[in-house]
This record gives C-alpha cells, structure tokens and sequence, in this order.
C-alpha cells in the first residue's frame, strides 16, 4: 500500500484525476459525507482492513487516511 494507491482510490470515489496528498477531502475535493463513507469502504476493501466508524470523521486528507490505513494494516499482520 503506498499514498499513491490511497490518492487513487479516492480519485475514483470523487471522480477526480488529481488528489493532491494534503488536499482536504470536503473543503478542497467538495465531497460529501457519503463520499467519504464510500472512500473508507473502498479502502477497507482494497487492503482487506477494517476503519471503525469513530475514526472517519477525523480523516480529512488521503495523508491522513493512508496514515491510518497503514496502521490498520500493520493490526491486521500479514496477508
């Protein structure tokens, strides 16, 4: 998992091709809270790990979701 696959991902979500790593989710990509719910879902799938519902609303860039991704992933041990 690199922040490159976290970007692309959520590029999909949004429908955009270009997702800065900072960019911020709501403010600088216009999504809306079912875009980010779908973004968390796609990642949860894509590395086979879970997000738990508390911790979405703190995640506002793809730095930030790739950061807890990774954490998660580390949780989970190898697949």
């Amino acid at each position: 998992m690199t922040i490159s696959d976290i970007q692309t991902l959520v590029g999909r979500q949004l429908g955009q091709t270009d997702v800065p790593p900072d960019a911020h989710f709501v403010e600088d990509l216009n999504a809306e809270s079912m875009d980010l719910v779908g973004i968390v879902a796609a990642v949860e799938d894509t590395f086979a790990i879970v997000i738990d519902e508390e911790e979405v609303p703190g995640i506002h860039t793809s730095r930030e979701l790739f950061a807890l991704a990774q954490a998660r992933a580390r949780e989970a041990g190898p697949r």
